[in-house]
């Protein structure tokens, strides 16, 4: 009696599986443009925080700031930052991120051009709170997303 071979099923077969470079490519078509944006707001955050920390002896000069102000206007990052991350990053998935990161740089100008115009402390520490307001908006860009929310 002859034999004959089993017929192969078809979940048996190799299948090509897509390599990392094929899933790389199946990414958006503007991330590097997206990347760089991104960058450079996040180096326009970090240079203006330098910026404020070298600022400070002038501050003390020019408009007569004490230690306690001073802590205002280094500390209003952390306070408005922790304040409207939440409610940032809500109006971000509603509107959009690119119209967050928008708002949140034209905010973060606003903010950096009124501060050095303020002719006293408290002027000072409400322009250093609204310049980062503007970091808020744009740092919201994924926290929703990040947790497994839908796109």
């Amino acid at each position: 009696m002859r034999t004959r071979p089993l017929p192969t099923p078809t979940s048996a077969v190799p299948t090509a599986q897509p390599t990392a470079a094929a899933a790389v490519d199946a990414g958006h078509p503007q991330r590097w443009a997206i990347l760089a944006v991104m960058c450079v707001s996040l180096v326009l955050i970090v240079a203006a925080n330098s910026g404020l920390n070298v600022a400070l002896p002038t501050l003390v000069r020019q408009l007569g700031a004490t230690q306690t102000q001073l802590q205002w206007i280094v500390d209003a990052y952390a306070l408005v930052f922790a304040g409207l991350v939440l409610p940032a990053g809500a109006l971000g998935d509603r509107f959009g991120r690119k119209q967050a990161l928008q708002v949140g740089v034209a905010v973060f100008a606003a903010g950096a051009v009124a501060a050095p115009l303020a002719a006293a402390i408290t002027a000072a520490i409400a322009a250093a709170a609204i310049h980062r307001v503007g970091p808020t908006r744009h740092d919201t860009r994924d926290r929703h997303h990040q947790q497994g929310a839908p796109r």
